[in-house]
């Protein structure tokens, strides 16, 4: 801890240094548990950085580990970070039935999206319902959870699956266009196979 204090002190340091991993000294002081550091580091702004925190925070929701989640928390994670399934902590406590993961997530995570859709298209209610958690259930759905097949949750998906295509096509429209103010540009210069190269790879 000496050094830490010593060093934090240093004018214009970098607390939060990412190394190969995208990991920084906060986040290496939340895996060996040293809260201390974790509060100092904090109190002047360091970051948990580019690392990819949503394992560590799936894994805490799957073993009931509220201790880790309100470590996470304090420390500034985002809770709506999925891992490659698109699942999130709450998703995994709710599969797994662990209403003291589940009922802290609710109650501590500000904002929490309690129906995030993972891969599959399901919410953590669905999660709950199919592994037979009832009492679990109970607990989202008295926080605003519902199924996946709730007409709500179909109309949202269907909004923004609408307003993708309408954004990938806008985007594709843009880059046509410049592709053929490029196209132009250059042929008024006579350079007619750059022209060439132009339209062909917009």
């Amino acid at each position: 801890m000496d050094a830490l204090k010593y060093l934090i002190k240093v004018k214009h340091i970098n607390l939060s240094p990412d190394d190969r991993l995208g990991g920084t000294p906060l986040a290496d002081a939340i895996r060996h548990k040293h809260p201390e550091a974790q509060k100092l580091l904090r109190d002047r702004g360091a970051h948990l950085g580019s690392m990819d925190i949503s394992v560590r925070l799936c894994e805490a929701g799957a073993t009931n580990d509220v201790e880790t989640l309100a470590t996470f928390q304090r420390n500034g994670a985002n809770f709506k970070t999925s891992n490659y399934g698109q699942r999130t902590a709450l998703h995994l406590a709710s599969s797994n039935g662990h209403l003291a993961a589940v009922g802290w997530i609710l109650e501590n995570i500000e904002n929490i999206n309690v129906n995030q859709l993972d891969r599959m298209r399901h919410t953590p209610l669905d999660d709950a319902i199919r592994e037979g958690h009832e009492v679990c259930a109970l607990l989202l759905k008295s926080h605003g959870g519902v199924l996946s097949s709730d007409e709500n949750v179909k109309g949202s998906i269907v909004r923004l699956t609408a307003k993708l295509k309408v954004t990938k096509a806008k985007t594709y429209t843009a880059t046509v266009a410049k592709a053929f103010t490029e196209a132009e540009e250059v042929l008024q210069h006579g350079d007619l196979d750059k022209t060439v190269r132009l339209l062909l790879h917009p």
